[in-house]
């Protein structure tokens, strides 16, 4: 959705927030919380991985978008990032990171690997 700010000039983007990501923690936490149910309650494991299945869909979805968002006009991040309101939303990409990697832990060991050091280091750097 673009809006017009001039003669044919398009005003970027301002979606997604930073706290988008935080539907990525919800859905993979919950998918994780369902994996472990089915180890230890013998519920059905299908829901669990079903769910951070479409966890990682949308973590990918929105690291592409706010990507997207981020070359066409870092301007507006950086101002989400001074932003007091908003500042703190910038967790919820690190932490969503922690979790899609513990979510594919099983899966993929060595993405799940690099991700978790990712997530540190970048938390280490925005400290």
């Amino acid at each position: 959705m673009e809006t017009l700010t001039g003669p044919g000039r398009a005003r970027p983007p301002r979606i997604p927030p930073a706290v988008a990501f935080s539907s990525v923690m919800g859905i993979c936490g919950l998918g994780l919380s369902w994996r472990a149910a089915g180890q230890v309650l013998a519920a059905p494991r299908a829901i669990g991985e079903w769910l951070i299945a479409v966890g990682v869909m949308l973590f990918i979805a929105l690291s592409a978008l706010y990507g997207i968002k981020t070359v066409r006009d870092p301007n507006i991040v950086v101002a989400e990032f001074r932003d007091p309101r908003s500042a703190s939303n910038f967790a919820c990409i690190t932490v969503a990171v922690v979790i899609v990697a513990a979510a594919i832990l099983p899966h993929a060991p060595s993405a799940a690997l690099f991700l978790w050091a990712l997530a540190q280091a970048v938390s280490l750097c925005s400290s």
